[in-house]
């Protein structure tokens, strides 16, 4: 369903046209345009990715993101993510943009599925029923989908979401059960989660 939508897609939305500027630190986001005349190809030209497009460019770019994105309600994660899998576009083609983009929401879609049915196995146990049940309500709806084909850090989001409540949920389950761990080990898995 996932590969489905991302394939048959062939235009992007606004936010995805600044997730790819913001990811390929394109120096015109955020900058208007000077007034004059402008064909179709000139406007596609500004979008392409600055300067070199492998993995010095790379590089150069993911520095720049890891220091300042330009785009402060979000997080640079996704959009240097995003640059990686961009690695090596040198033109501007919106079908290789959504599918590369795309393979990367497939691999957080991938890690959210695995952790979501690791969580869903350790509340509920061998109750194969209520798992297959959860999974289906989890990922088979418009959003969950949605997040998936968008451009953006909604996929990356959610996979974080379900790492934070796996961990949580087993801290609470060892918590439960009386069994004692050092803080030390509480924080390490907090904070990777």
């Amino acid at each position: 369903l996932r590969v489905t939508s991302i394939t048959s897609k062939h235009e992007l939305h606004s936010d995805e046209v600044y997730s790819l500027a913001i990811s390929t630190c394109d120096p015109n986001y955020n900058i208007p345009l000077p007034d004059g005349e402008y064909s179709g190809d000139d406007l596609k030209n500004r979008l392409v990715a600055s300067g070199n497009t492998g993995m010095k460019g790379t590089i150069d770019d993911l520095v720049q993101l890891w220091h300042n994105n330009g785009d402060a309600p979000h997080a640079s994660l996704y959009y240097m993510a995003l640059r990686v899998a961009l690695t090596g576009l040198d033109c501007w083609d919106v079908e290789r943009y959504i599918r590369r983009g795309g393979a990367l929401n497939l691999l957080f879609f991938c890690l959210s599925f695995y952790v979501m049915l690791r969580l869903l196995r350790r509340i509920f146990g061998r109750k194969d029923l209520v798992v297959y049940a959860g999974l289906a309500v989890a990922f088979l709806n418009v959003m969950s989908v949605r997040n998936t084909m968008m451009l953006r850090e909604y996929q990356m989001a959610e996979t974080a979401v379900l790492v934070l409540t796996f961990v949580t949920v087993g801290i609470v389950q060892k918590m439960r059960e009386g069994r004692l761990f050092s803080k030390w080990r509480t924080v390490v898995a907090l904070s990777l989660s």
